[in-house]
């Protein structure tokens, strides 16, 4: 186990659950990590390794006598999904750069940006504190891995629940993840299984051809239209991304009001994006819809409410 100056144990509590930190380079904690990995390879064949925290943990001291030295804790954390995404693909919750050369999957870094009303208390919205005019989103995580990494929404806190976090998830080049409502697959809840049938088909026709694509270009205007309340984290219009993804333009309305954007008339939360041999766009007074070689398809059913 990790251990602080004094020698002690470090001790974690998540919730009502408390444990102690791991020392990564000692030899039963490797041998374990390697009992783990085999046992989703060989006896529960996975097609991805998902490793929770690996991306999310800070820094710390660890004066444990297996460590190399006390400074070397988010060394062992690299090495180990070093070690192991070289056996199968590796999917973190959360990401920093030397995670992102060893992951296929990074889940996280939309929290403070994205706003889904969940978690609020622990990741504030960046517009509460910066206005319109003294800040915009610079994706520079997106600039430096989103070529060689799949970017989702965080694994526990954030969902596309509603075409809110919908067009904001598609605006940031992430895949789309949705988790489960209460009864989102029972029959009688046909419109959160409607939205879960679209997010779906959506992912596999448009959201795909995105990913794995160089951020080439990417702007955000904040300059909002449809300020709702005094308070900054309750405006419901956070402007306009338009960004370009390899061959894909996206273009994306971050409010509840109708945009004009390069000569579109946008939805509130709709968006126009095209290339590869696919458009697919929300504009005003239409319904969201798909055009590729499969033919059209339109979302008819009944759109989840934004929820704040």
């Amino acid at each position: 186990l990790g251990r602080n100056r004094r020698g002690e144990l470090i001790k974690e509590d998540w919730e009502s659950v408390t444990g102690y930190r791991t020392c990564l380079w000692h030899p039963a904690v490797r041998a374990a990590n390697g009992r783990t990995v085999s046992a989703f390879l060989k006896d529960y064949p996975s097609d991805m390794l998902f490793r929770d925290q690996v991306g999310a943990r800070g820094f710390s001291y660890d004066f444990n006598p297996a460590a190399p030295d006390p400074i070397s804790y988010s060394e062992g954390m690299i090495s180990m999904a070093e070690e192991e995404s070289a056996l199968v693909p590796y999917a973190t919750e959360g990401g920093w750069d030397r995670i992102a050369n060893a992951a296929t999957a990074c889940f996280g870094m939309t929290f403070a940006t994205i706003p889904t009303g969940l978690l609020g208390d622990i990741y504030p919205l960046f517009k509460v504190t910066h206005n319109a005019s003294e800040c915009s989103i610079e994706p520079i995580a997106l600039r430096m891995a989103h070529a060689n990494t799949l970017f989702y929404p965080h694994n526990l806190g954030q969902w596309v629940f509603d075409p809110c976090t919908f067009v904001w998830t598609l605006a940031l080049g992430f895949s789309n993840s949705c988790n489960s409502w209460p009864g989102m697959l029972e029959a009688e809840d046909a419109m959160r299984l409607d939205w879960y049938r679209w997010v779906c088909e959506f992912q596999r026709r448009v959201t795909s051809r995105i990913l794995l694509q160089p951020v080439s270009c990417f702007t955000h205007d904040r300059r909002a239209r449809g300020r709702h309340g005094r308070n900054l984290s309750e405006w419901t219009d956070d402007g306009v991304i338009v960004a370009d993804y390899g061959p894909m333009h996206v273009v994306a309305n971050l409010g509840d009001v109708p945009r004009q954007v390069e000569g579109i008339c946008l939805a509130p939360w709709g968006y126009d994006v095209r290339g590869a041999g696919v458009a697919a766009y929300w504009h005003d007074g239409g319904l969201p819809t798909i055009e590729d070689r499969e033919g059209v398809m339109r979302f008819t059913g009944r759109l989840p409410p934004v929820e704040r």
